[in-house]
């Protein structure tokens, strides 16, 4: 995406109650950044005035409408019925830092892009000289399954759907705007979990059984349920026209932890037999392969459970795929071009040369430009 030099971006933070905009606070600063591997993956800093959280009144209804029958007819034989109706009450509303969420938004030449719906973990008092200031700290909504735990110990039998699972415990957690990719993967033993165990923890473990990427928060407060997968398109093109490199393209040569034998296994006293899937690099093209190294860099991973030999080899074939290649990272800053997605991807064009990058962080400022943390793999 190129931005003209005549771009005109305007900035706000919409108020978000049950999902619906009630107001707008007003801004006197705002970043936003994501990281692939945390968490919560997410997170906003805000400052507001004290006084400056706007919201549009509540209209409540003093008398209910109701009908009644005056005794008489009309011409054409049928019964006569009088509407009464209540009167209104103007209420003053209030920005409740607990239940409501704050949505940044930036519009670009009239298009808006949200970065998503988070709630307030603290918002301390301070004075810049001039007025008290909220300093705002939120989190996209999985905080909520983070600070969420099992007050009683847990059980699913056997036969259960993952994603049936989930789904109650996002329900549990107030949490209905999910955007899920379909399975019918079920557990196929019993799963049980102790008190104290926080709900993100065992959703991720449950999404991992299932080759399914962590939980994750994108647009407008959706929550995501999606497989793990490798894309070969760019969501954004950065040449050295619209870009600013910060830091030159590295490349990670630490590549003898890299593992040339990856296997995956499943084993739990409830399954009779160990399920299990290995990969073995022996490609003589491959500096780190079996056949080049002469010995074996095992790297092997458990799993509680999962649904079937296919998903787990799914599973390893991801992992066997990463040990196959070295890590080179970039730093970009680019002028802000809409809202970054989970598991983005980023080509990078410098010299005539085009690389295609995973974005695994940003970090953008309102009023400001935008940093990108990029990663991508190449074959060793």
């Amino acid at each position: 995406m190129m931005i003209p030099s005549n771009t005109q971006y305007k900035w706000r933070l919409d108020i978000i109650r049950k999902h619906v905009k009630i107001g707008e606070a007003r801004l006197i600063s705002c970043n936003v950044d994501f990281v692939e591997d945390a968490e919560v993956t997410r997170t906003m800093r805000a400052k507001v005035p004290i006084d400056g959280f706007a919201l549009e009144g509540i209209r409540i209804k003093q008398n209910e409408d109701f009908i009644y029958f005056d005794g008489t007819r009309v011409f054409d034989g049928s019964w006569c019925f009088t509407s009464v109706t209540g009167s209104w009450l103007e209420v003053k509303n209030t920005f409740d830092m607990f239940s409501d969420r704050l949505r940044p938004v930036m519009v670009i030449n009239g298009e808006e892009y949200d970065f998503g719906d988070y709630m307030v973990i603290s918002a301390p008092l301070s004075n810049d000289g001039k007025q008290y200031l909220y300093d705002i700290e939120a989190y996209d909504e999985t905080m909520t399954l983070k600070q969420a735990a099992l007050t009683e110990r847990k059980y699913y039998a056997a036969g259960s759907d993952y994603l049936t699972i989930i789904g109650s415990m996002l329900t549990d957690c107030g949490l209905s705007k999910v955007i899920e990719e379909p399975t019918d993967a079920k557990i196929t033993i019993d799963h049980e979990y102790a008190i104290g165990t926080p709900y993100l923890d065992i959703i991720n473990g449950l999404l991992e059984e299932i080759n399914y990427s962590p939980i994750h928060a994108g647009q407008s407060g959706y929550l995501y349920l999606i497989q793990n997968a490798t894309k070969v398109t760019a969501d954004y093109v950065y040449t050295d026209n619209n870009s600013i490199i910060v830091d030159s393209i590295n490349t990670d040569t630490d590549i003898y932890s890299l593992p040339n034998v990856v296997v995956g296994y499943v084993s739990s006293p409830d399954i009779p037999s160990v399920m299990k899937y290995k990969r073995v690099n022996d490609n003589p093209e491959s500096v780190i392969s079996t056949v080049r190294r002469g010995y074996s860099v095992v790297e092997a991973f458990e799993l509680d459970d999962c649904p079937d030999l296919a998903t787990l080899r799914l599973a390893v074939d991801n992992r066997f795929l990463q040990s196959t290649q070295a890590t080179e990272k970039a730093q970009i800053t680019t002028m802000p071009d809409g809202n970054h997605p989970y598991g983005g991807y980023v080509s990078l064009g410098q010299k005539g040369n085009n690389a295609l990058f995973r974005e695994i962080g940003w970090s953008i400022e309102f009023g400001g430009k935008m940093t990108h943390n990029l990663e991508r793999k190449a074959f060793v």
